[in-house]
């Protein structure tokens, strides 16, 4: 360690002995808390030294810890310089002093500091009974021994007329009052010209951020030269200076100007345009243009427009061109239209060989309209034209197309086409048409097309076009004719319709209900209730009646209006009961039906049966050529019958056959008695003409 090391040790540590015992008494800023008289703080400041240059900016930091939490303290800031120990308080300007409670932080800051800053800081935290001091800052602040002067730009050229600004920053101190700056101008031959403010010189001085500015104002040749800001502190005999800026005026060339067109011929009612072009200059605002009107030879001039170069123009100026535009003229506006260029800098202008402009009169205008008729059906495309008279120009023209529902009825204009919008084309050949698209029986009626001009009362109408559209007939079949129901259930009618070839043809459906009081009814789709649905690409429309109940007996139809209507479906409801005991009656209808059927085809077949005995009996009788005789049923004869017949004297042998019968009665029906008989022929014992036979009767 250096004898200064030590020296400069002692005396902190004297100093620090000065400092802490008047801070009991003299606080600049104190934060609280519990007390403790037993309280230990550890506070450690930093940085330990501080170098910087006048006018800058520096700051100390304090932090300490301490083994009671709860204790009451505050803080404190001293500065010792030349043996001289005073506290440091905030200033809001220049010294700021901060704490942070939670952090157990202390910061000062100086802002600008100069040469008197300088010195020993020292941070001291504690209480009533016990003061902790940092370990000091040493600071120590230098004086400027250069303002570092800095001046822009280093190269300024220009038009005369134009206008310049040159700037100086540099490093300011504290007690600036003692600062000045000055501008001077070398010119061209070497002489010092110090700058004052005047009309066409402004200075600005901003000691405080260190800046100065010099403005020169339409500069003319005799500011060119070179421009240097002289900056000093006059207490210490301290100056420096700027780069300089070199500024070159040049005088302004020769101006030319081109105004085209030479002729301008038109109509009333359009717009034209007159353009300049001229030389483009490097600075153009000191650039003005005028328009003037020459009304014919030894007429008036008369100033129309005056564009600055600081106005709406800039832009055009800039690339050296401006136009001038006359909308929606007329015959007054005929003349010669002469552009004058200048710089208002100094008495430097010139002009263009003028336009020479005619505004013509309209012609007579004449409209063809066709066709005059059109018949067609709905859904079709038709298209209307009107050729007229051509005009020069047509930007005023508009075209306008109106329906006339009848003789007397609504006039309505349809479309408005101007010139500049998506007809102009066909303005310029005096052509415009007007199309229907799909069009429906509404679309009838008569259609004009009207063209005039915006520019003025002008117009004219074609004879218009007479459109018809018919309805067509979609031949609507509406089924089923009849329809029973049950309560409770659904039912859905149909019509279907002729589908058209354009199936983007939309057609409306609007079904109607007759009830019993004779009242048609429009039904209503998406009630819950009813759902109707139409489908014309499948040329089918339906209605739904959902959960029916008597009420909905009637009538229905579909109707497609001037399309066709269908022919109505007769619906009738029944209810629940009513239905049940008309299905009983069907089922013993059907009972009793069957019944009848069955007891006619017993009879039959019993007849049959008899057919068929009386049939066999024949049959029997034939055999013999002779018939036997039966007086009385066999089976009512009683046994000596029979042997009395069978001893009996026979006739004579040549007259009778004799023939073995035996009858057998099989099992059958109570109320069925049939005898079957056996016939066994003897050998013959006959006379000519009788056969003899003998009858066993059997019953079974």
């Amino acid at each position: 360690m250096s004898r200064k090391d030590y020296i400069v040790q002692a005396n902190m540590s004297l100093q620090l002995a000065n400092i802490f015992l008047p801070l009991l008494f003299h606080l600049c800023l104190r934060v609280g808390a519990a007390e403790n008289t037993a309280v230990v703080f550890d506070v450690n400041q930093t940085p330990p030294c501080i170098r910087a240059m006048e006018g800058s900016e520096f700051t100390i930091e304090c932090t300490f810890n301490t083994d009671n939490n709860s204790v009451k303290w505050f803080a404190a800031w001293s500065k010792t310089r030349n043996n001289v120990t005073e506290e440091v308080c905030h200033r809001a300007d220049r010294i700021i002093l901060s704490a942070d409670k939670e952090e157990r932080s202390l910061s000062l800051t100086v802002k600008k500091a100069d040469v008197t800053d300088s010195g020993t800081y020292v941070c001291g935290v504690g209480n009533k009974n016990v003061i902790s001091p940092g370990n000091g800052t040493e600071v120590t602040i230098d004086e400027i021994t250069d303002l570092l002067v800095n001046q822009t730009p280093t190269n300024f050229s220009d038009l005369e007329g134009s206008e310049l600004t040159m700037n100086c920053t540099f490093k300011t101190v504290n007690n600036h009052s003692t600062m000045r700056v000055r501008w001077y101008n070398y010119g061209t031959e070497g002489l010092k010209k110090e700058l004052v403010n005047e009309n066409d010189v402004i200075t600005t001085l901003h000691l405080d951020n260190g800046f100065a500015s010099l403005t020169l104002k339409n500069a003319n040749s005799s500011n060119t030269g070179t421009y240097i800001c002289e900056v000093g502190i006059t207490a210490r005999n301290l100056y420096n200076n700027g780069s300089g800026t070199q500024v070159t005026i040049e005088n302004f060339p020769e101006l030319t100007v081109n105004q085209t067109p030479g002729n301008i011929d038109v109509c009333e009612g359009s717009d034209l345009t007159v353009e300049c072009r001229f030389m483009v200059l490097k600075k153009h605002n000191t650039l003005y243009v005028k328009w003037y009107k020459h009304n014919g030879t030894g007429g008036t001039k008369k100033e129309l427009m005056s564009e600055s170069g600081w106005d709406s123009a800039v832009l055009a100026l800039e690339k050296g061109f401006v136009s001038f535009a006359l909308k929606n003229v007329n015959v007054t506006d005929t003349g010669t239209y002469l552009c004058e260029v200048g710089s208002t800098a100094r008495n430097w202008s010139a002009s263009g060989a003028g336009t020479q402009v005619t505004i013509t009169h309209f012609p007579k205008l004449t409209v063809n309209q066709t066709p005059g008729n059109i018949d067609a059906s709905e859904g079709s495309d038709l298209t209307m034209e009107c050729r007229f008279t051509v005009l020069k120009k047509h930007n005023t023209l508009y075209v306008k197309w109106y329906k006339h529902n009848g003789t007397g009825g609504t006039k309505k204009e349809l479309m408005s086409e101007r010139g500049w919008g998506s007809a102009a084309q066909a303005l310029e050949e005096g052509f415009v048409s007007f199309a229907l698209k799909n069009v429906n029986v509404t679309d009838t009626g008569t259609y004009v097309c009207e063209v005039g001009s915006t520019a003025r009362n002008w117009s004219a109408s074609g004879a218009g076009t007479q459109v018809t559209i018919t309805p067509v007939d979609l031949l609507v079949n509406q089924t089923p004719a009849v329809m029973n129901g049950l309560e409770g259930k659904k039912l859905t009618v149909e019509c279907r319709f002729k589908v058209v070839k354009d199936s983007s043809t939309m057609y409306s459906v609007t079904w109607y209900k007759k009830g019993a009081d004779g009242h048609e009814n429009k039904l209503k789709n998406g009630t819950g209730i009813v759902t109707t649905v139409l489908d014309s690409s499948k040329g089918l429309a339906s209605l739904t009646l959902i959960k029916i109940n008597r009420n909905d007996s009637g009538l229905y139809r579909c109707d497609f209006g001037k399309n066709g209507v269908g022919n109505g479906t007769r619906v009738t409801i029944q209810a629940r009961a009513q239905w049940l005991m008309s299905s009983y009656i069907v089922a013993a209808a059907a009972a009793g039906t069957i019944l009848f059927l069955l007891v006619l085809g017993i009879l039959l077949w019993r007849w049959r049966q008899c057919s068929k005995v009386t049939q066999r009996s024949s049959e029997n009788y034939q055999l013999g050529h002779n018939f036997i005789f039966f007086p009385e049923p066999l089976q009512s004869r009683s046994e000596a019958e029979m042997t009395q017949m069978e001893t009996s004297s026979p006739p004579p042998a040549d007259e009778v056959t004799y023939v073995d019968l035996n009858f057998h009665k099989r099992d059958t029906k109570a109320e069925e008695e049939v005898v079957y008989t056996e016939v066994k022929i003897r050998p013959k014992q006959r006379d000519d003409n009788v056969i003899y036979a003998k009858v066993n009767p059997h019953h079974h």
